[in-house]
């Protein structure tokens, strides 16, 4: 993973969460969020998981080439390194060590994983990223998936009152101490179990299962990020899309609004792509993001600055990456030309916490649209004062209203609040 001065510039993709494959609806809309990741990270890394058995994600790195699998459309940022996998260290209670996807894709075949693709494929992914996985132990993901969900259950259950039904709590504490008694707690088997009780369950009970299906799903999202103590992407919680009184504004700078326009990152070739990757400001850049997302206090002045360089030099490869005369490559560039110089990136400090950060948006009604522009926070905390920051991928309304949080930080004790 790229460093400078001692700040990791990576950042995990939370949203190809395979148990709610709902959570994105086309396939570019998923692309764009993992280029505008992509060129604000360095690397962007998905899961072995996510990267063997979301067939949406899958489509935007290879497709069938008679009995192989060739590289398509993002595949060659998996082969230079610009996208990586995290790879498990060992599979199942008897820890046997992992040395390929194959030999992954293989058990979950064996184990009824659904969505699991075509022996090729498995090899395909193994030649692209030789030498370019990221490790993490099993054992500790694990620990990391069932501490989560149990939290969010211990910490509904001590927010329930006289009037919460009994019904509702019953469920609760059945998959509690269910949970607590896995030595192993796999999402399978909490989904087999939510779905065994859902043919009897009242409307209580079935409100109850939604809870614990959404626990779940916010566990694992950050189990693997957590273990490898890198930031992690998502949608902003619903509650938080317009950001908490707590958070104020230090000071702001206009941006081009391409790098946060969807459309973009849906239709930017490839080539366009690796001409961005390569430019030197966006190696400034990166330290001064990942400095601003790990350190919690850090000074933000440099980032806007070194921001609007790269995103001035971002405009001037897409203006000319769409300046072909093709008809949907003209839609982009009327696109990017009703917006221009519209976006604004801006410092933020939060005084519940005391942490620093920075806003990436667009002021105003456009931004808040479902499908508008991107609207993403880079924060160095996971949650709120009372709330986490990521949601889960099925509950989103905002799927672009966006955060990236850092998982190795603790927020400190609150600053006065300046009027």
């Amino acid at each position: 993973m790229q460093h400078g001065a001692d700040f990791d510039f990576s950042v995990f993709l939370g949203d190809v969460n395979l148990h709610v494959p709902y959570a994105y609806s086309h396939r570019e809309d998923l692309r764009a969020r993992v280029l505008h990741h992509a060129v604000l990270a360095e690397p962007l890394i998905v899961a072995d998981s996510h990267s063997l058995n979301s067939p949406m994600l899958r489509s935007l790195f290879a497709r069938e080439d008679g009995a192989r699998f060739a590289g398509h459309d993002l595949g060659e940022l998996l082969r230079r390194g610009d996208l990586r996998v995290s790879r498990r260290d060992a599979l199942g209670a008897e820890k046997v060590p992992v040395t390929s996807f194959r030999q992954i894709q293989d058990d979950h075949l064996a184990r009824g994983v659904t969505d699991v693709p075509p022996p090729a494929y498995g090899d395909w992914l193994d030649e692209v990223t030789e030498g370019r996985v990221i490790e993490f132990v099993a054992e500790v993901v694990a620990g990391n998936f069932k501490r989560g969900f149990l939290a969010r259950l211990d910490r509904r259950l001590a927010d329930a009152t006289s009037s919460t039904p009994r019904d509702y709590l019953h469920v609760l504490h059945e998959f509690r101490g269910w949970a607590d008694d896995q030595q192993l707690l796999l999402y399978r088997a909490i989904r087999d179990k939510k779905e065994a009780l859902e043919k009897t369950a009242g409307r209580e009970s079935m409100e109850a299962l939604e809870f614990v299906e959404r626990s779940a799903s916010g566990s694992y999202h950050l189990a693997v990020p957590t273990s490898i103590a890198t930031a992690v992407s998502g949608p902003r919680s619903d509650e938080l899309v317009e950001l908490p009184p707590s958070i104020r504004p230090t000071g702001s700078t206009t941006l081009p609004t391409s790098i946060i326009n969807p459309t973009v990152w849906q239709h930017v070739p490839v080539d366009a792509v690796i001409e961005i990757l390569e430019l030197p400001s966006r190696q400034k850049m990166l330290l001064d993001l990942a400095r601003v997302r790990h350190a919690g206090d850090a000074k933000v002045d440099p980032l806007m600055g070194s921001m609007g360089l790269f995103a001035d030099e971002v405009e001037q490869i897409l203006d000319r990456a769409f300046s072909t005369g093709d008809p949907a490559h003209e839609m982009v560039l009327a696109s990017m030309r009703r917006a221009r110089r519209k976006a604004r990136v801006t410092a933020i400090c939060d005084d519940s916490n005391g942490t620093t950060g920075v806003r990436m948006h667009v002021p105003g009604e456009a931004a808040a649209a479902p499908q508008g522009f991107f609207d993403v926070l880079h924060i160095p905390v996971l949650v709120t004062d009372s709330q986490p920051w990521v949601e889960q991928d099925d509950r989103t309304d905002t799927p672009n209203n966006r955060v990236v949080a850092g998982t190795d930080v603790s927020p400190g004790p609150s600053s006065p609040t300046t009027a």
